[in-house]
């Protein structure tokens, strides 16, 4: 038994409020991902009307007049949501079994993880609720990709809370180490074969992560060279410590 994973549309008021942090201009600025350039492709009716240094209301009232009738449209004819579910219906239960044996853990069997559709610039998570974004309209191998991708960050906290009990929340979130690292075991965890056969899109980390050198090193080529070298817990320990020992250089200050 593993958990259970449901579909479920968000009404277009309650999207267009995720929306607004990532609206603002300056958000953007000395971030891994460009989330305003993200909202003008899926938004291109906003180009031009976004500026710097509005306010909260200043943006909602943008996007309602806007987007909101898009969004409004999407939650009442789309049929992504059924879509999703049919092909989710085919592999889950298979992904779910080959995380817990990446990552050497079992999942909880008695929650519900909820992946709400709507369209988001980033496809964010909320680990301690167990929910993520996911956009209308995706292919079905990003699909899988993405659900791979979100997974592995709800097993891999899962874990990491077993092995440190002292961990909270907010070491989950950006711009935590620990939410740094995650995103970088991304590579090492499920870009690879045991994956790779459920989808053709990539099941690499964000690029910015294979930019970073350490010592003439790749920082991904490092810590991959743990996970050949020792067992999950003991490679997971030396590179937190690696991450730790050079945040100046692996974090965006």
């Amino acid at each position: 038994m593993f958990p259970k994973l449901i579909f479920k549309k968000a009404k277009g008021i309650d999207n267009i409020n995720e929306l607004v942090w990532f609206s603002h201009i300056e958000n953007s600025k000395n971030a891994i991902l460009s989330y305003y350039q993200f909202m003008i492709e899926i938004f291109p009716e906003l180009k031009g009307k976004l500026k710097n240094n509005m306010s909260d209301e200043e943006i909602l009232d943008i996007l309602k007049k806007n987007i909101l009738p898009i969004l409004d449209n999407l939650y009442h004819n789309s049929l992504d949501k059924e879509r999703y579910e049919k092909i989710w219906m085919q592999v889950g239960n298979d992904i779910f079994y080959d995380l817990e044996n990446v990552l050497e853990i079992k999942w909880d069997k008695d929650i519900t993880i909820v992946v709400k559709i709507g369209l988001y610039p980033v496809l964010s998570r909320d680990i301690e609720n167990y929910t993520f974004k996911m956009n209308y309209g995706v292919t079905r191998d990003f699909l899988i990709a993405s659900i791979i991708h979100e997974l592995c960050h709800f097993l891999f906290f899962k874990k990491w809370r077993e092995l440190y009990l002292d961990t909270n929340n907010d070491d989950f979130n950006y711009p935590s180490t620990l939410w740094y690292l995650s995103e970088a075991l991304i590579d090492v965890l499920i870009n690879n074969d045991t994956f790779k056969k459920y989808t053709s899109s990539s099941l690499e980390a964000y690029p910015y992560f294979y930019k970073i050198k350490i010592n003439d090193k790749y920082l991904v080529d490092i810590i991959r060279g743990y996970f050949n070298d020792y067992k999950i817990d003991i490679a997971l320990k030396k590179s937190y410590e690696l991450f730790l020992k050079y945040e100046n250089v692996i974090k965006i200050s």
